[in-house]
């Protein structure tokens, strides 16, 4: 890996959709489906979700903001890695 030089916003933008096609196309599907009672245990209700983001515009405000707090997290986290030469993203330099 050390002859592979990319930049650190392709670096967190590569991770950002594969952690998207990860949970949409497993994830929540597998939750989603899983047996029980809403409410009590492990159980998704992703269309609910949806309908809730949609009606609350303070739930889509706080969605909004951890997304953007997560992104300069991972932004910020691939910067100070490419200026101190580590060797892997999460790794200890």
């Amino acid at each position: 890996m050390d002859t592979v030089r990319m930049d650190p916003l392709l670096i967190v933008g590569c991770e950002g959709v594969w952690g998207l096609l990860i949970m949409g196309a497993i994830i929540l599907p597998i939750a989603q489906y899983m047996p029980g009672t809403p409410g009590m245990g492990l159980h998704e209700d992703t269309l609910d979700t949806f309908v809730m983001l949609k009606q609350t515009p303070h739930l889509r405000l706080s969605v909004y903001l951890q997304m953007l707090t997560l992104a300069f997290y991972n932004i910020f986290g691939g910067w100070v890695l490419a200026k101190t030469v580590g060797q892997g993203h999460g790794w200890p330099v």
